[in-house]
């Protein structure tokens, strides 16, 4: 699955912020029919828990039985890729969000944002972020988009379209 990002300079060339809202158009509306399960817990007893949302896992195979530390909710993911010479495609980077409210870990109890970075074709650990480490990665990704751009003009520059 390919992403194009419009480019946004002005007439003078210097680089037009798009709106946060302009950016996430792209992205897919996510589910919202609530889903509720009672799932039976390993060593006895059960839990009840309703998905949020967003949550687009399926739990049928937790419904077997699960330690409450294992409930975990992700929705749908959002992935960048880029094309191969031999027309293959590499994964780059994919980020979906997630909670697992049971966890031992109080940050992970919170919905986050998981980054899964992709080197070598290996998906490496997950990287947990709030709202304000995603916006850093969002400034991040815009201003490594606005030099990629230059790149591309430069090449187009020289006749290599």
């Amino acid at each position: 699955m390919s992403r194009t990002v419009a480019t946004h300079l002005s007439p003078s060339g210097g680089f037009i912020a798009p709106s946060i809202e302009g950016l996430l158009s792209g992205i897919p509306a996510q589910p919202v029919a609530s889903r509720s399960y009672t799932y039976p817990l390993i060593g006895g007893g059960s839990l009840t828990a309703a998905c949020p949302a967003w949550c687009t896992t399926d739990h049928y195979p937790d419904l077997e039985g699960i330690r409450p530390a294992d409930l975990c909710h992700e929705g749908a993911e959002t992935a960048i890729e880029f094309p191969l010479y031999d027309g293959d495609t590499r994964l780059l980077l994919h980020a979906c969000l997630v909670q697992i409210p049971f966890s031992e870990v109080p940050e992970a109890q919170q919905t986050h944002i998981v980054f899964r970075p992709v080197i070598d074709g290996e998906v490496h650990e997950d990287q947990y972020m709030t709202s304000a480490g995603v916006t850093t990665v969002v400034e991040q990704l815009t201003d490594h988009v606005v030099r990629l751009a230059r790149l591309r003009d430069q090449l187009a520059n020289e006749g290599r379209c």
